[in-house]
């Protein structure tokens, strides 16, 4: 069970972070947050340059760590394996963080060699390098953390409504007798479309994922009308068919009777004159 857990965080779709979706706004926020909160807390011995004071030193790599940003996230979305955008998940999402981050630690590292100590020899080496990186980012982080922690609970809170909805279509089923016990239907009342009378059985259409079913039991429309009473959104419109009120498009028609427009692939259905009040009254309810 847990694997399937961890399978499914790593697999399903996750929404991408804001400040990689949006180049110039991301990358401002981005920058903006960075340049706060080091002005503020001064975390990790961060301090001026030789030539300039503190603020003036973190605006100059602020300007550096925004040019990289600016410059990294569309060719992020070049990457095939982050082209996406629809396909986004937490592994995606992780490895587009980490290609910011090494972005803006080359940039602090770059910008540095301009405004630290003048003698290059003594940065250029890779302890230095990777100093840079791991400063930029623990500091750089938060503000991706702080965005992905906002998509994670949605994803949460749409789960949990998805499954919540899941439960109230379960509760919802519907069961409808047939004249022969082995043909009785369990169906949820929100996929009917449509109810039609043939002869001594009735088919009901049935939307499933997109396509529409057909199961045919044996009884009548009326006795079918009667099972169904409950449902004020399910009448009947004519002495051979019951509609869901909800899955009408368009009506057609005068005092006489109208033509009901469902879908392309389904024939128009008669509400007969007797039935156009009442119709009218449930479909100005639910349409």
């Amino acid at each position: 069970m847990p694997i399937q857990i961890m399978h499914n965080i790593f697999t399903q779709y996750f929404p991408q972070n804001y400040l990689i979706k949006k180049e110039l706004r991301g990358s401002v926020i981005f920058t903006l947050m960075c340049f706060v909160f080091t002005l503020i807390y001064r975390p990790l011995n961060t301090h001026e340059s030789i030539y300039f004071g503190y603020e003036l030193t973190l605006i100059i790599y602020s300007v550096g760590v925004f040019i990289a940003m600016f410059l990294t996230i569309p060719l992020i979305k070049k990457i095939r394996y982050l082209s996406n955008e629809k396909k986004w998940t937490l592994p995606k999402e992780l490895t587009a963080i980490l290609i910011l981050l090494f972005s803006g630690g080359v940039s602090t590292y770059l910008v540095a060699f301009i405004i630290e100590e003048p003698t290059a020899a003594q940065r250029l080496n890779i302890i230095t390098f990777l100093d840079s990186l791991s400063r930029f980012g623990l500091i750089g982080i938060i503000p991706y953390m702080i965005f992905s922690a906002k998509n994670i609970k949605e994803l949460f809170v749409k789960r949990r409504d998805i499954e919540n909805s899941n439960e109230n279509i379960q509760s919802c089923t519907v069961h409808i007798k047939s004249t022969l016990k082995s043909e009785n239907l369990s169906i949820n009342p929100e996929n009917i479309i449509y109810i039609m009378a043939d002869g001594n059985y009735v088919d009901f259409y049935i939307l499933n994922n997109q396509n529409i079913d057909k199961q045919t039991i044996r009884n009548s429309i009326s006795n079918i009308h009667k099972q169904l009473s409950h449902l004020p959104y399910i009448i009947k419109t004519h002495r051979a068919y019951i509609v869901n009120v909800k899955m009408v498009k368009s009506k057609k028609g005068n005092s006489s009777g109208y033509k009901l427009k469902i879908d392309d692939s389904i024939d128009n259905i008669p509400v007969s004159r007797n039935n156009i009040k009442l119709f009218d009254n449930v479909s100005g309810k639910y349409l």
